[in-house]
């Protein structure tokens, strides 16, 4: 708790709430109904109890999670699910997200450099549909498995030529696979990862996820348009944490989700069960399904407080590596890299089941991380990619399917953590409809399209940018600048020597930018 959670602003906040109570009662209710603190027999008793009465109606139910709103929503009858929400929850629910909204004069100025990004006509409306026919037309339907590692950091990994190898197992199967080495996440939060990943619009809320927010549900997302596929989601904790459960169940219909309490493997710690638990539970209920089916593997174990079970089929802990070795190479700590080390190791025991069994021969596994980490340094990478806090985004896709996939890595697209499931349907032979950002990595991009978008909401107000081969441009209220973070000179400002690169950078980034806070209403089903 102490690691992960700030304990003394909880317990300030607590005894505010407390105290907060206690003087609204005594002063606005209790008069009213002529009750008398000091003449009550056993008042503090009384207050006690009347605290943790109403502390108990606002959390909802009697569980290790308070009510969640998508809980409450399980009906589309307006009327049953307003009733079902208690008032407090659903005033702080809806409250938090009231400042959210495009700026319409900014977004009509940007609209054509946005088009042109997405590929559309440069019409002068906020119509950003497309429909896509995939050229790869497949005579059966393939299984199709989405990994979300936790933090899969690039520079963390072996892809990055770590000389601590952390991830053996992704560096050796990156050669089987399509790999995309030059890949972002638009955030740097899991829930905005999983946001991002489902719906293919970048997360740019400033305050909490967009998972949280009642109003963005029914999007058009990929996932929801593959017909005659079994949907379904596995994480190791609860669904309730950040409110994942409305953005799986709301935006793709007839989803299942295996959660903490659906497994029979132990809960190791506050995430739930461990990722190898996770993974051999998935195969379980793989095995069982008889027809095509698609599936999203969320990881979590890969945080504070690093947890590996005492049942980890042989998995070996290093502990013979000094501390200023792990920082100079991207680690906090030897447990934090033992813990990396632990989640590839659980990633190659699943992929070993797989191979192994009947659903694995036509199953199509794309591995990417939900997002990266800030480095104390990583000595072995560019030094603008830290310094900039590009590993907080950088993170490793492989897509894998042997036979159908040609394995090669592909460091010449600038992808998307977005892309990942227009790309799966486009090399599946799937035809969708979308009015996200997201793109198919399998098309052809200009330099002008061959970019990827980021935004950073610990930032206040806010901090975007955008990320290109030679080229990275930050953008914040006070200033705006542009940067060669691959040279030696990471750190200089070059806006003055490239204008028209600067010009280029900013228009779009601002472009998308509210282009993603337009769609986070507007990416609707049509009914």
């Amino acid at each position: 708790m102490w690691q992960t959670y700030p304990i003394i602003w909880i317990l300030i906040g607590f005894v505010a709430i407390c105290l907060g109570i206690q003087w609204g009662f005594k002063k606005l209710i209790f008069p009213r109904l002529h009750y008398s603190f000091k003449n009550t027999k056993f008042a503090s008793l009384n207050r006690v109890a009347l605290f943790f009465a109403v502390a108990l109606l606002i959390y909802g139910k009697i569980s290790y999670y308070p009510l969640r709103w998508s809980e409450a929503y399980f009906s589309k009858n307006q009327f049953v699910s307003q009733l079902t929400m208690n008032p407090f929850l659903s005033f702080l629910e809806t409250y938090r997200h009231r400042d959210l909204k495009f700026n319409k004069e900014i977004l009509d100025k940007y609209l054509p450099q946005v088009k042109e990004y997405l590929g559309l006509q440069k019409t002068d409306n906020y119509d950003f549909k497309r429909s896509f026919n995939s050229q790869n037309k497949l005579n059966h339907k393939p299984n199709v498995i989405v990994i979300l590692m936790e933090s899969l950091a690039w520079d963390k990994t072996s892809l990055s030529e770590n000389p601590l190898d952390p991830t053996p197992f992704i560096k050796a199967l990156s050669t089987e696979s399509l790999y995309y080495s030059q890949f972002y996440t638009p955030t740097e939060a899991t829930a905005r990862g999983v946001f991002a990943t489902l719906t293919s619009v970048p997360d740019v809320v400033n305050k909490k996820s967009s998972s949280r927010n009642p109003r963005f549900v029914d999007h058009l997302t990929v996932m929801d348009q593959f017909k005659g596929y079994q949907r379904n989601y596995f994480l190791g904790g609860s669904a309730s944490w950040a409110n994942i459960r409305s953005l799986i169940s709301s935006n793709i219909k007839d989803v299942e989700i295996y959660e903490e309490g659906s497994y029979d493997s132990p809960r190791v710690d506050v995430w739930g069960i461990s990722d190898l638990s996770l993974f051999l539970e998935a195969h379980k209920v793989y095995q069982k399904i008889k027809k095509p089916f698609v599936s999203v593997i969320q990881t979590a174990g890969f945080h504070r407080p690093y947890t590996i079970p005492d049942d980890n089929r042989g998995f070996e802990i290093k502990k013979d590596i000094k501390l200023e070795t792990l920082k100079k190479h991207g680690f906090d700590s030897l447990e934090q890299y033992n813990s990396m080390r632990f989640q590839d190791y659980a990633l190659g025991q699943f992929l070993m089941e797989l191979r192994k069994s009947e659903y694995g021969q036509n199953t199509l596994v794309a591995i990417l991380g939900d997002h990266g980490l800030p480095s104390p340094e990583s000595s072995h990478v560019k030094a603008g990619y830290y310094q900039h806090r590009l590993v907080n985004h950088k993170v490793p896709l492989l897509i894998y399917y042997p036979g159908f996939v040609e394995p090669r890595e592909d460091s010449a697209t600038i992808g998307s953590q977005v892309d990942v499931f227009p790309t799966i349907a486009d090399i599946i032979g799937l035809p969708f409809q979308t009015k996200a950002i997201g793109r198919s990595l399998l098309k052809s991009r200009t330099g002008y399209q061959n970019k990827a978008f980021l935004f950073s909401w610990h930032r206040n107000p806010r901090l975007i940018g955008m990320v290109e081969e030679e080229f990275y441009y930050e953008d914040a209220p006070d200033y705006q600048k542009l940067f060669r973070y691959k040279s030696d000179e990471p750190l200089k400002d070059v806006s003055a020597e490239y204008p028209q690169k600067f010009q280029e950078l900013q228009e779009l980034t601002r472009g998308l930018y509210e282009t993603s806070l337009y769609l986070l209403e507007n990416n609707k089903k049509e009914k």
